[in-house]
């Protein structure tokens, strides 16, 4: 989309072809489908037509039939474009490849309003903490193949959120320059900003993992600084009254859900509308039910919205974000990385 983020549920399996060989979709995910797999001389009709008569032509609703018209009936868009195009040479079809979203609407129908390019969000050269040995973009593993990218959560992701910026307030009104300066837990004595720790040090929840980590993609409970000073987990003190009429007293806890969701950038909204305008922070707390009292500690007030994210994160390190939550949110995405070994 406009985002540079994934529309459609990621595809889980390697499909490869050879020089001359077209694969189509079509109805293999159909639950009612007895056909057999992995024959073309056995597959279901495509679920594309293709090229369709229009208008005493033939080509795709919506487009200019006139110039990109199609030679048969079902005939795909990448055939029809390789017939036309480019104009000043017709030789030379091929599209580059690029690591960069880059979309122009060179199909649309002449009547119709055109869609609205998308940015150039290519990775700046400026990012001096990204390590030159850790590269985003490294050498394919053919020398002959265009590069290739490599997104790693503790070489690309942590950096943003110890990246120094412009300053801007918190709640209270205390300047911070990075992400980490509010969202981090000092001495384990402060709940950190709207629950989310960003720092690098070992989860609780997986050492080998850094906070940060952890807790943009796992569930956690609502913390408060209890009696004694310290940071723990907010519980209620539930009292019920059971068949026989003895009193059963039970300790629970405040879910969180995660802000993140690993293979879907628009599924992480929790997180990204921070930066676009929409809610910002986990939503205020439940009302305890009757039955229930907080335990001895302190809540914090409700802190949704409380500060302006907007313009905090650039659109390139937006771009970042959701294209590594595309591709699964690994906290290694080379599986050949020599720290794997340890």
């Amino acid at each position: 989309d406009a985002n540079a983020r994934r529309i459609g549920a990621r595809h889980n399996y390697w499909l490869q072809l050879g020089a001359g060989e077209i694969l189509r979709c079509t109805g293999c995910h159909d639950r009612s489908s007895t056909l057999p797999h992995g024959r073309l001389d056995s597959q279901p009709p495509s679920s594309n037509p293709g090229a369709v008569a229009l208008g005493g032509g033939l080509g795709f609703p919506g487009t200019d039939v006139a110039q990109l018209f199609a030679t048969e009936p079902g005939q795909s868009m990448a055939g029809v474009w390789d017939f036309h195009r480019p104009l000043d040479n017709p030789t030379v079809a091929e599209r580059d490849l690029s690591l960069e979203p880059v979309y122009t609407d060179e199909w649309h129908d002449p009547a119709l309003p055109a869609d609205a390019a998308i940015d150039n969000l290519a990775y700046p050269s400026g990012w001096t903490d990204i390590p030159p040995e850790r590269a985003l973009v490294v050498d394919s593993f053919d020398p002959g193949q265009a590069s290739r990218i490599v997104i790693n959560y503790i070489d690309h992701i942590q950096p943003i959120w110890e990246r120094v910026r412009e300053a801007r307030l918190d709640a209270d009104g205390n300047p911070f320059d990075t992400c980490v300066g509010c969202h981090q837990s000092t001495a384990d004595a402060l709940v950190p900003a709207g629950q989310l720790d960003l720092t690098a040090g070992a989860s609780d929840i997986d050492p080998d993992h850094y906070t940060s980590y952890r807790e943009l993609l796992s569930g956690d409970r609502e913390q408060w600084v209890d009696v004694n000073g310290a940071l723990g987990d907010r519980q209620w003190i539930c009292t019920d009254i059971d068949e026989q009429g003895n009193e059963i007293v039970t300790t629970q806890t405040l879910p969180l859900r995660a802000t993140m969701r690993a293979g879907s950038a628009n599924g992480s909204d929790s997180f990204l509308a921070c930066f676009e305008g929409g809610a910002c922070g986990p939503p205020d707390s439940p009302a305890a039910p009757p039955n229930c009292m907080d335990d001895e500690g302190t809540p914090l007030p409700a802190t949704r919205n409380t500060v302006d994210h907007v313009g905090l994160l650039s659109a390139p390190e937006l771009r970042l974000l959701s294209e590594w939550l595309d591709i699964g949110a690994q906290y290694f995405n080379n599986p050949f990385d020599d720290r794997l070994a340890d």
